[in-house]
């Protein structure tokens, strides 16, 4: 799901939706170094597992 939200960002996707969407479009790409045993997550896991981490913390680790 990381790797999903930073190939997001770097493409100008700013929503979770869009997150979803472009994942499921790029899926064949991305299954070619992330393994996806459950295809692409939906927008609400996206959602979810990224309210989860401390504000700030994931833009600081990829600076």
């Amino acid at each position: 799901m990381v790797s999903e939200k930073n190939n997001d960002r770097i493409c100008g996707v700013d929503d979770w939706v869009g997150i979803e969407k472009f994942s499921k479009e790029e899926e064949p790409w991305l299954r070619t170094f992330l393994e996806l045993p459950n295809s692409i997550p939906s927008h609400d896991t996206f959602n979810r597992v990224f309210q989860m981490l401390e504000p700030g913390a994931f833009d600081e680790a990829f600076r």
